[in-house]
């Protein structure tokens, strides 16, 4: 038997857990106290792009960013 995660919390209870990526430190996923996750997305500079949540119905995106970066050169 292979457990992934495992959570113990009264019934009454409210809890909220995260998982983070261990190699850049950065959030992935929190879940609520009925276990939906709302899940985080990032680009390649590991800027924020998209917000994910988990629902009965399915997974919707609930926020969506895009970054204008101009590719001028500016070092003397």
């Amino acid at each position: 038997m292979w457990i992934d995660d495992l959570r113990v919390q009264p019934l009454d209870a409210q809890m909220v857990a995260y998982v983070y990526d261990t190699g850049t430190r950065l959030l992935l996923t929190s879940f609520d106290d009925q276990h939906f996750g709302l899940y985080y997305q990032y680009d390649a500079q590991k800027r924020l792009v998209r917000k994910l949540i988990e629902t009965e119905k399915g997974v919707k995106t609930v926020q969506e960013t895009q970054y204008h970066t101009p590719l001028i050169n500016r070092t003397p």
